[in-house]
């Protein structure tokens, strides 16, 4: 049932990736880990996102997104090619 190549979001607990996971929507996943640590993703691509309380300018994503939690997804789904889906929670 996969309709993107990619699915991209921030974690913090790990539930959201777990439940992307379930709904069968990527062919991969990627979870941006904001807390410094890797919590329970499934089967998603953990990335340990430095920590930092802001994004530099030339990083922030071109739509609303929360400075601290969404917006650090954007640097690692920027120039990927395919159809990949970011999952903003705000």
């Amino acid at each position: 049932m996969s309709t993107v190549k990619e699915v991209w979001c921030a974690v913090g607990s790990g539930t959201l990736i777990r439940g992307l996971q379930k709904s069968g929507i990527g062919k991969s996943y990627h979870g941006v880990c904001i807390f410094g640590r890797v919590p329970d993703i499934g089967e998603a691509n953990a990335i340990i996102h430095p920590q930092k309380d802001i994004e530099p300018v030339d990083i922030i994503p071109p739509y609303p997104s929360a400075m601290f939690y969404d917006a650090k997804v954007y640097q690692y789904v920027k120039g990927r090619e395919g159809k990949i889906l970011i999952w903003n929670v705000i």
